[in-house]
């Protein structure tokens, strides 16, 4: 059977159409990673992180948020489906989307008045001025002037306020599931990035057990979990969002 030109120029204009919808459909959320967390993505030994699910994640507005049975249930510890309900829509995405990384970096910025406080002082704002970035996992804090402007310079910002055009990392999701913190697995720990286990006299006593139980990366795990979200996080084994990604292109 032959194959005309027209009937190929349609085939290719209904491929790039499905190429252009798919794109379209693909969603860009910015998440924020700490230095050491940033030299793992860059080393590409991070490809797991865990974020606590938060309650207003539930669909219903008049949800009454309760402990589920299901764990007792299903000994997978899989969410049934009332629990992965009430979970959806993840916050983070679902796989295809993208994660701009923010992380701190030094941004070379323009001083300028903003306001006044409550007490009558001056407040100011510092505005990036030009497309410097020096970034603070990199540990390289700048020295060096742009110019001799005295209302400009150098100014630390954390993540939060890291403007998306400085965003270096990109991250295509994988995988988004839910599931109580303390299931994480020793391939799970080593892939969220961590090193081996560490002790020191912070270290809490769940990461010892870990430690004890042959679990050094889940130790480590622990560990970090502990340093960033308080005394009593990990013994609160709280429902957390657990994300798959790879580094975008």
């Amino acid at each position: 059977a032959e194959i005309n030109q027209e009937t190929l120029d349609i085939s290719s204009r209904s491929a790039d159409k499905k190429t252009m919808n798919a794109i379209a459909k693909v969603k860009e959320r910015p998440i924020l990673f700490s230095s050491p967390m940033v030299k793992a993505l860059i080393a590409r030994q991070k490809t797991q992180t865990r974020r606590i699910v938060k309650r207003q994640n539930a669909p219903d507005p008049g949800f009454v948020w309760a402990e589920c049975l299901c764990r007792d249930i299903h000994p997978s510890d899989t969410p049934c489906p009332t629990c992965a309900a009430r979970f959806s829509p993840s916050p983070y995405g679902q796989p295809g989307d993208r994660l701009i990384v923010k992380e701190a970096a030094w941004l070379w910025c323009q001083k300028a008045r903003d306001g006044e406080t409550k007490t009558g002082r001056p407040k100011f704002n510092y505005i990036p001025k030009g497309r410097f970035v020096h970034y603070q996992a990199d540990e390289q804090k700048p020295t060096y002037r742009v110019n001799e402007s005295p209302e400009q310079g150098w100014r630390l910002k954390i993540g939060r306020y890291l403007p998306a055009w400085a965003s270096r990392i990109n991250l295509e999701v994988t995988g988004v599931r839910v599931e109580r913190l303390q299931d994480i697995s020793e391939e799970d720990a080593r892939a969220e990035g961590v090193g081996l286990f560490i002790p020191d006299h912070a270290t809490p006593a769940a990461a010892m057990a870990l430690a004890n139980a042959g679990r050094p990366h889940a130790a480590a795990f622990c560990a970090l979990w502990h340093s960033i979200n308080g005394p009593e996080s990990w013994d609160a084994n709280p429902w957390v969002w657990v994300l798959e990604f790879r580094r975008a292109a």
